[in-house]
């Protein structure tokens, strides 16, 4: 049942996700089955690593819009990191954690909720975020003067609002996916293992957005390919050919589209996972290394935030070398002095 629900029809929604918690005795099922020690740890260290690469590039990408660089594509790529790095704290650290003690829905419901109703949201923000920016840089390749008329300045930060209301009405509509550490992977029914499925714990308003994405995404590239091959064939890209930007237009390209190709990825795997139910933690660590995946990219693809960190790493690294000399002498240094001026 979705946030909808919990306005709309509470009594039934706090029947079915904590009432039912009283329908059974989570121990019937032993702790060691629940436990998967090794999988907890997988998924903290997956999601630790992540988050140590992925807030430095958050810096970097803000420096950048600072000095309006490319700075649609950063805003898009920022706000693509924020609810990205949200998601690595509960993916990474709150489900293995269950995963290694063994905490399944209803020893901590109320909390599961909440936590799990935040992932949902930056699910459906994430990828209409990532669809908005395939939409961008195809643009800026094909037509940089029309991407600048529907991107540049306040217009691409109102393009933000549709990956927002993507992550609410996705939360209204649809019930949360629910982590369960017998199955290492997110699943609609909470009770899963307890109590039967029931109609109430799926989401066809998922399943369509998951098939939204995998047939959206492709349909633009592929749009794009087209029309751009034409263009050049005919002629009409000699400037774009001549002009310095393009190498660094096509590096975010690239950038964009591995993103891409991941996110189509995961929600293929959540559209199998729904119907077939099988190897589902292979499902979720993919949803992980995709929620980190631009940290990677953007380290080894991304010129200007490699070496904006560069720079400030340079930089600390100079100023820690430099501070112990403004300390004050010693006496021995005093002597030192003392006698070389003699």
């Amino acid at each position: 049942m979705s946030v909808s629900d919990f306005v709309l029809h509470h009594d039934e929604f706090m029947s079915s996700y904590f009432g039912d918690c009283a329908k059974y005795n989570v121990n019937s099922i032993p702790i060691e089955e629940r436990q998967h020690v090794s999988v907890g740890i997988l998924f903290v260290a997956i999601g630790i690593l992540c988050q140590m690469l992925y807030i430095p590039c958050l810096y970097a990408i803000y420096l950048q819009i600072k000095l309006n660089r490319f700075a649609t594509c950063y805003k898009f790529m920022f706000y693509l990191g924020i609810v990205d790095t949200i998601g690595l704290m509960i993916t990474g650290p709150f489900c293995g954690v269950a995963s290694i003690q063994g905490l399944v829905y209803c020893q901590r419901p109320v909390s599961s909720y909440i936590v799990c109703v935040i992932g949902f949201f930056g699910w459906f923000a994430a990828n209409t975020t990532t669809l908005i920016l395939a939409i961008n840089r195809c643009m800026v390749l094909y037509d940089d003067h029309l991407a600048d008329q529907l991107f540049k300045g306040r217009r691409g930060t109102m393009w933000l609002i549709l990956p927002t209301m993507a992550g609410f009405v996705g939360v209204w509509v649809s019930p949360a996916l629910y982590y369960n550490p017998i199955d290492s992977s997110a699943l609609f029914n909470p009770h899963r293992h307890y109590l039967p499925d029931e109609p109430i714990f799926h989401s066809a308003a998922h399943v369509t957005f998951n098939w939204i994405i995998v047939l959206a995404i492709p349909s633009i590239y592929i749009t794009f390919a087209v029309f751009f091959a034409n263009r050049l064939r005919s002629g009409g890209m000699l400037s774009l050919r001549n002009n310095r930007k393009l190498a660094r237009e096509l590096s975010t390209f690239l950038q964009v589209l591995i993103t891409s190709t991941l996110v189509v990825s995961t929600s293929l795997g959540f559209i199998y996972q729904e119907y077939l139910k099988s190897f589902p933690i292979f499902v979720f660590v993919g949803y992980i290394m995709y929620q980190g995946s631009p940290a990677f990219i953007y380290l080894c693809m991304n010129q200007s935030i490699r070496n904006t960190l560069l720079s400030k790493s340079s930089k600390i690294y100079q100023s820690s070398n430099v501070a112990p000399s403004n300390a004050p002498p010693t006496r021995d240094q005093n002597v030192s002095k003392n006698d070389t001026a003699t």
